[in-house]
């Protein structure tokens, strides 16, 4: 048996109604030189029925796996574990790939097949208004150093200092040598569900600078109404990030100390503020002491804040007595 191409990996949890439709996407690429590999993740819905149906539908075999409920950085590296290919391709069930995703990729390292490890698309993003954006369009990555090769941009260095204020990649677009994944250890599950994606790519990235971007849009991303965080998650979400970039700083990180303090900083006043909306002064306050940390010319300016909040909600209380 010949080793495919790519290896696709979705994982999957009760979404059939979406999920069928980015199977379908798969299939209708036009390079077949694949793999699929279906990741259940726990589900309870009638996932399984419906994903061999469809194989069947449309004449294809895949590989339907299995795990307990873990999350989506659990279940891609269940996928990883099993895949075969020369290369990883990662499709969330509620995305999309347009029919070229796979080619174009495979144009380019057919064009420079010593020179990609790792390379990633532009997207189309579909806001709860309904309009649809590019996500690279004014990305700090547009101006890092490169080979234009179509709508291809090869980078001349590393994009890692790119990805820290904020990561440029998403996870459906991305395509990755699968030994190099691999040897990175696939998506640490310590993050689910808020901080594995950017993690493993600034993983990627401090390791390889033979990386691409395509500026053409060959990604559709759908965001679900689930999707939207509340206070809870976008603080659990902040946390997270906290912990990867702290590892990071200790890690492949050191040689952006500055870029990553700057970005820890930012990410504790987040989680400031979003105490100050909860009335949480107290974990406020631990947050600012973690912002004086990485920023310590800052803490004036919200300290203030925080003391107009905290009279206010003290004002508050004393009325309502």
């Amino acid at each position: 048996m010949m080793t495919p191409l790519y290896s696709i990996i979705i994982p999957t949890y009760n979404r059939w109604p979406v999920l069928h439709e980015a199977m379908t996407s798969v299939f209708q690429q036009t390079c077949q030189d694949l793999e699929l590999l279906i990741v259940d993740d726990g589900s309870t819905d009638a996932t399984r029925t419906h994903v061999l149906q469809l194989a069947q539908q449309y004449h294809r075999p895949i590989r339907l796996l299995f795990c307990q409920r873990g999350g989506p950085a659990k279940a891609r590296n269940a996928g990883l574990r099993k895949a075969q290919g020369t290369f990883v391709a990662f499709l969330d069930s509620d995305d999309l790939w347009f029919p070229d995703h796979l080619e174009a990729a495979r144009q380019l390292v057919l064009r420079r097949p010593h020179a990609i490890d790792f390379c990633f698309a532009d997207t189309q993003l579909t806001r709860p208004a309904g309009l649809r954006t590019s996500y690279l369009q004014g990305k700090a990555i547009e101006a890092v150093p490169h080979d234009r090769d179509g709508s291809w941009r090869v980078f001349h260095r590393t994009i890692y200092p790119e990805l820290i204020p904020a990561s440029t990649v998403i996870t459906s677009s991305a395509i990755i040598r699968r030994d190099l994944l691999q040897h990175l250890g696939g998506f640490d599950e310590r993050l689910t569900p808020f901080g594995e994606d950017t993690d493993l790519w600034l993983r990627v990235a401090a390791v390889t600078h033979s990386s691409a971007g395509n500026w053409s849009v060959t990604v559709h991303r759908r965001k679900l109404a689930d999707g939207l965080m509340n206070s809870g998650q976008e603080w659990l979400w902040r946390s997270k990030h906290i912990e990867l970039m702290k590892d990071h700083l200790q890690g492949p990180g050191r040689m952006y100390k500055r870029l990553i303090a700057q970005r820890l900083a930012d990410l504790y006043r987040e989680r400031a503020v979003i105490g100050l909306r909860e009335r949480a002064y107290g974990r406020s306050i631990r947050d600012l002491m973690g912002l004086m940390c990485y920023d310590p010319m800052a803490l004036p300016k919200h300290l203030h804040i925080l003391m107009l909040r905290a009279g206010r909600w003290l004002e508050n209380r004393m009325q309502s007595a």
